[in-house]
């Protein structure tokens, strides 16, 4: 739940990121509570990346 500014010039607010999926859109509510592209809920923290293990190929 984060709170988003309103652009003064023309009182809408101003455009927002989905960190998770790169959705871009402009809120219509104060309280942004989930991305409408990807539905979730942390939009505004980015993704961490996990250790993937690494595979080699022994001959």
């Amino acid at each position: 739940m984060s709170k988003r500014e309103k652009c003064p010039a023309c009182d809408a607010y101003k455009k927002v990121t989905c960190c998770r999926c790169g959705h871009t859109w402009r809120p219509t509510k104060d309280d942004v509570r989930v991305c409408p592209g990807c539905h979730s809920a942390y939009w505004d923290t980015p993704k961490e990346e996990k250790n993937k293990p690494t595979f080699t190929m022994d001959k």
